[in-house]
């Protein structure tokens, strides 16, 4: 399958993406497929909550103070490097399949799933939050 984009032909093999021949892709004009379009949505889906976990485990990791500062600023340093080691990764993927990936901090927010909680205050309230808002980044792959 060959698409257009941004006024020039690519190749793209639906294939590799677990996807049939039959999509098509909407850049400048170009009518949207079901399949892509779905994957696009649940690419967006999961970009927005990982930008999420990010920037709350950075808060986390700049916040976190008491006895075991050392150990969960560690930890949630970890967490939030990993997390953002894996959003260009998923941003390529959108653009891979022809659309533009979201880069508004505010689309981010609006598409996340992770639920909002109050302000933790302790470094196992933090670790407790983030372990629930990583749980939900799994259901989302699901």
């Amino acid at each position: 399958m060959s698409i257009v984009q941004k006024g020039k032909e690519t190749n793209l093999n639906p294939a590799a993406y677990g996807l049939s021949n039959s999509a098509s892709v909407r850049k400048e004009g170009v009518v949207l497929g079901e399949p892509l379009s779905g994957l696009r949505l649940a690419l967006v889906d999961l970009i927005s909550d990982t930008v999420d976990l990010t920037h709350r485990a950075w808060g986390f990791h700049w916040n976190v103070s008491g006895s075991d500062f050392a150990q969960y600023h560690a930890l949630f340093g970890e967490i939030y490097e990993s997390l953002s080691d894996s959003i260009d990764p998923i941003a390529e993927n959108i653009q891979k399949i022809g659309f533009d990936a979201p880069f508004d901090i505010r689309e981010f927010a609006s598409n996340s799933s992770i639920p909002l909680t109050t302000k933790p205050t302790t470094p196992q309230s933090m670790a407790v939050d983030l372990y629930t808002g990583l749980d939900a980044l799994v259901m989302c792959l699901n």
